[in-house]
């Protein structure tokens, strides 16, 4: 049943959070999807790690700001702002707006006479100790080299490295899986659903053995020397979720031609699905709420609605 803007959900055991979708391409593979999971009591999903490793992300990051922060305004009297609660760090508006601050403070030149002769008796010892460490004709330094000789290089550095990391890691996909994932079950809409590149926010990914036709494609099987395909004949008990934001992504026109070559239906390394609904207006809301059910441990479980 290919039904425009069919609508989905995720929902979470315990709390009752739910994530809404609109399916955009198959919508009859994913209606199959879950009454298999449902006749087969498997429509119970977990997502294992996620919510961990952000955590230990998050703390990273508040190590090298707070670090950072031990000697910042003390050279140019600014600080990097430190959210009140953890879930706060997921903020995409807190991760922009750090990597803001964080460049423009590489922009800062410091005058070591006038820190040395300041009033501020903090501002004075670092410019005592920097005019040691400088010859006389080098005055005017940037704040990263004065990072440097204070011995909070490192710190620094990781304000943007760590940000980005956790900036990556809140955009990378969630592997939502069930118990007896590999108890495969055949996919009747394997010669007329859509594959393509796009970034979608709901989607069933390659988990399975075999090289799809792209995997063929980029790993230079050019003349397709081997049988060990796998193109979704079946499907696994899993599924993927990302918050990324939504991208049409056709294949590469080099690709649809080698296939038309070999006579075989361009496939991808997914199956994609659909969006979350109103995505970037809840981009905070939707990582939180995945955060929180993540580390409670709760289950997700598919609803057409």
């Amino acid at each position: 049943m290919h039904v425009l803007h069919m609508k989905f959900q995720i929902v979470f055991e315990n709390s009752g959070d739910s994530i809404p979708f609109s399916a955009v391409y198959n919508h009859d593979l994913l209606e199959h999807f879950i009454n298999h999971v449902d006749s087969v009591s498997k429509n119970k999903f977990l997502c294992h790690e996620f919510a961990s490793k952000a955590s230990r992300l998050i703390d990273g990051v508040k190590k090298n700001f707070g670090k950072t922060n031990e000697i910042l305004p003390k050279l140019i009297d600014q600080e990097f702002k430190l959210p009140d609660r953890d879930v706060e760090y997921l903020d995409q508006d807190f991760l922009n707006r750090s990597h803001w601050h964080w460049v423009k403070t590489q922009a800062v030149d410091l005058n070591i006479d006038h820190m040395r002769f300041s009033k501020n008796k903090d501002l004075s010892e670092i410019g005592a100790r920097l005019h040691d460490m400088y010859p006389d004709e080098i005055r005017i330094i940037k704040l990263a080299e004065a990072m440097i000789k204070l011995g909070y290089i490192d710190a620094y550095e990781e304000v943007n490295m760590s940000s980005h990391r956790l900036e990556k890691y809140l955009f990378n996909r969630l592997e939502f899986v069930a118990d007896n994932r590999y108890a495969v079950f055949d996919n009747p809409f394997v010669n007329t659903m859509t594959t393509n590149q796009d970034v979608v926010n709901f989607y069933f990914g390659y988990t399975y053995v075999g090289r799809q036709a792209y995997d063929k494609f980029v790993c230079y099987d050019t003349n397709l020397d081997y049988d060990d395909h796998y193109n979704y004949e079946q499907l696994e008990l899993t599924f993927h979720m990302n918050l990324e934001k939504p991208q049409t992504i056709p294949f590469s026109k080099e690709f649809v031609t080698w296939c038309n070559r070999h006579n075989i239906k361009p496939v991808g390394i997914q199956i994609p699905i659909g969006n979350i609904d109103n995505l970037e207006e809840n981009l905070f809301k939707f990582r939180s709420m995945t955060w929180h059910n993540l580390n409670a441990g709760n289950s997700a479980t598919l609803q057409l609605t």
